[in-house]
């Protein structure tokens, strides 16, 4: 399933590759704006501080609205730039309140992690270890939140509890993934973030709650099977048929060589 969905996640990006470039160069652009923003007012801490929460806030908008048009990559379905414009009032009470989260998250790290590192006493250390794992457990989970708000339309507050659980229930997978992102951006940064840019982890990010979703999707459709394998299973693991759940997703991308990913209009 892991394979498929690197290959799915390239030959889409390619596919839509002039439409990825567009979001992301209007949310790079606003990154730029920002960091110039608050540089300007860095003498002033506290307009700076605010303005970095502004600035963060305004910046998930654009992403929010670009999931949207992902989500609807990843269902093969075809996508109109007008919609990305169209999105962006609709995901605001979504991607402002996210935002600030992340944002808050950044501030706290930047003020606590040095103070922590600074304190050598045993107290500090094991504060800071177990500050560092809170992260990871945050930002794992956090990933989640943007596609799964997009393949779902929950409330805010459901699609962040849905973050943690689709994290608990997947951890292996979302440790993959999250080091595949880090991949992407270090891929992105060498092509000025503008291919795969942030259009493409969220494309990424899209394809993989969706694919993951067949597996709850069947796993309600078969709820006695999955009893059953349990009970003999000393584990309690549940095989999941992820060649049977692919198949149509096989047979709509079709045959794709490493020469498709290079000139993907062959």
């Amino acid at each position: 399933m892991i394979k498929f969905l690197l290959r799915k996640n390239f030959v889409d990006g390619w596919d839509n590759m002039f439409q990825i470039i567009f979001y992301n160069f209007i949310t790079l652009m606003l990154c730029i704006g920002g960091y110039f923003a608050i540089s300007a007012t860095i003498s002033n801490i506290y307009v700076a501080l605010a303005l970095f929460f502004v600035v963060t806030a305004i910046i998930f908008i654009p992403i929010f609205s670009m999931a949207e048009i992902c989500q609807q990559i990843a269902c093969f379905k075809p996508i109109d730039t007008k919609d990305f414009f169209k999105n962006l009032p609709k995901v605001c009470k979504v991607a402002i309140p996210f935002g600030l989260i992340i944002a808050t998250l950044i501030i706290i790290a930047l003020v606590a992690f040095p103070f922590y590192a600074q304190n050598e006493s045993v107290f500090g250390t094991a504060l800071l270890i177990l500050l560092f794992w809170i992260y990871i457990f945050l930002f794992l989970s956090l990933q989640w939140f943007c596609p799964l708000y997009v393949n779902m339309h929950g409330s805010f507050f459901k699609t962040l509890k849905k973050s943690f659980i689709f994290f608990i229930d997947n951890t292996g997978f979302s440790i993959f993934f999250f080091l595949y992102t880090i991949f992407l951006y270090i891929v992105s940064f060498i092509i000025i973030l503008l291919v795969p840019g942030f259009a493409g982890v969220v494309l990424a990010q899209c394809n993989a709650v969706k694919l993951r979703m067949y597996k709850y999707d069947w796993m309600e459709e078969n709820k006695e099977e999955i009893e059953r394998d349990r009970q003999k299973n000393f584990m309690g693991k549940v095989r999941i048929p992820w060649a049977e759940l692919i198949a149509e997703d096989k047979e709509l991308l079709g045959h794709r060589t490493f020469l498709d990913l290079i000139f993907p209009w062959r």
